[in-house]
């Protein structure tokens, strides 16, 4: 197998627009009706040698040795890489804000806090609530259960 992939991967050095036709043709698991498409995917994702491989590629187009692992042989194509702040910008930015947002709250709650005396009168919340009677009650009381016994 190995060899049959060496001979493979000379024939994509000299063409890789061909990996999709190649892999339909000689690849024996699920990506092989995708032309060996796995998707994208994060470095820890695949097993070791195979994310070692696919990250030290760094063009796009760019062809991997062939690398073994316990699932087999294979030959790693880079379609796209979306390594980098660029790409990630939008989602870094959102956890950020949510961060920032979170923290403001916090301390706006504190300093509420700080300036009024809050009490939490719980019977009174159970008085209010629109859920059923038995979410209202103590929950030492839901948790006692009257089973009756069987005879022998």
């Amino acid at each position: 197998d190995r060899e049959k992939l060496e001979q493979i991967r000379k024939d994509l050095i000299k063409d890789p627009s061909r990996f999709p036709e190649l892999a339909k043709q000689h690849s024996t698991d699920g990506s092989a009706s995708r032309g060996g498409d796995l998707g994208p995917f994060s470095f820890g994702m695949m097993v070791q040698p195979f994310s070692r491989a696919a990250f030290a590629l760094k063009n796009k187009g760019e062809i991997s040795p062939v690398i073994e692992t316990q699932f087999g042989v294979h030959i790693i194509q880079l379609l796209e890489d979306r390594r980098g702040f660029e790409f990630n910008k939008a989602a870094v930015e959102a956890f950020y804000l949510k961060k920032k947002q979170s923290e403001t709250l916090s301390k706006e709650i504190e300093r509420l806090r700080a300036q009024k005396k809050i009490e939490i009168y719980e019977d009174a919340l159970r008085e209010m609530s629109p859920l059923p009677e038995i979410i209202k009650q103590d929950p030492s009381e839901t948790l006692k259960i009257n089973v009756p016994s069987i005879p022998q």
